[in-house]
């Protein structure tokens, strides 16, 4: 099966993107829930925290609730229970959450295992995690540690998360230009009613992922918003897409504008949150 790119629609997408500012960026991360309980980690933990959040983006898949209300539950967990700096006793406190919690279920031994694989690493991390803020070193370990391509959902995702991590602390991060936005469901719905894809959501996830993230990779190249902080910027509003555009297009464009507008703080005007979502939200999505 071919996956075809729509460059037209690539090349307007990322022109409804280009006027956004850096400064607009920096709050939409600020807003999202998942930085925030982020943050409340990083706070607790310090630099060293950073091994339970990555350990818990490379499972962040096939959840039963949403990312947001997900991150929230972790943050809560593991700094409850943070009481000691090794390293050992971080991975005890991330495998209880794991063994324990009601909304990671499925597959869970799988997960488990994925982790396991990545410890040697993740203690590599933990012993010095200030030189790891390099995003591309630390997407070269993963990969290797897991054996990896390097544009898997989860493992993008954990790069984005350790991004968040050293942005809750201050620290310089570095060289994470070229990291691919991560495919999970909700990216893949705007892929497919942007029609960067003329696809389904079922078939970007599955047969055309390496497309949807190849034509995010070309939105964020001529738009000039680095992958990491281009998925902020459309993941956070559709939040429940789904059931935006069951009440109808034009009503899912207005929220996905006015969410644009209020996680920015207004530094995205109305009309240039409108146009995005006229783009971000051209039609509805391919049903097969």
């Amino acid at each position: 099966m071919t996956c075809s790119i729509n460059n037209e629609r690539v090349e307007h997408v990322a022109l409804s993107l280009k006027d956004v500012s850096r400064a607009a960026i920096d709050v939409i991360e600020y807003n999202d829930p998942q930085y925030d309980a982020i943050e409340k980690i990083a706070s607790v933990m310090g630099p060293q925290g950073i091994v339970l959040v990555i350990a818990n983006a490379l499972v962040s898949y096939r959840l039963r609730v949403t990312g947001e209300e997900y991150w929230r539950m972790f943050s809560r967990y593991v700094t409850m229970r943070y009481s000691t700096r090794s390293f050992r006793d971080l991975m005890t406190v991330f495998y209880s959450f794991l063994e324990t919690t009601k909304a990671n279920t499925m597959v869970k031994e799988q997960k488990m295992k994925r982790v396991k694989r990545a410890e040697k690493m993740l203690e590599r991390v933990y012993n010095n995690p200030l030189a790891f803020s390099s995003i591309k070193l630390l997407h070269t370990l993963l990969r290797e540690a897991l054996g990896a391509s390097g544009r898997e959902k989860t493992l993008v995702f954990a790069l984005k998360m350790a991004y968040y991590y050293y942005k809750s602390l201050g620290i310089e991060i570095k060289d994470y230009d070229d990291v691919p936005i991560p495919i999970d469901r909700r990216v893949a719905l705007l892929t497919s009613t942007s029609r960067l894809l003329q696809e389904s959501v079922s078939v970007i996830m599955t047969r055309c992922r390496d497309a949807a993230v190849e034509a995010w990779g070309r939105v964020s190249e001529l738009s000039g918003i680095p992958g990491l902080n281009l998925d902020a910027l459309l993941w956070l509003p559709a939040q429940h897409i789904d059931g935006l555009l069951r009440r109808g297009l034009e009503y899912a464009r207005e929220e996905y504008a006015s969410r644009l507008v209020k996680y920015s703080m207004s530094l995205i005007t109305w009309m240039q949150a409108l146009t995005i979502a006229s783009e971000i939200l051209y039609k509805h999505p391919i049903i097969t």
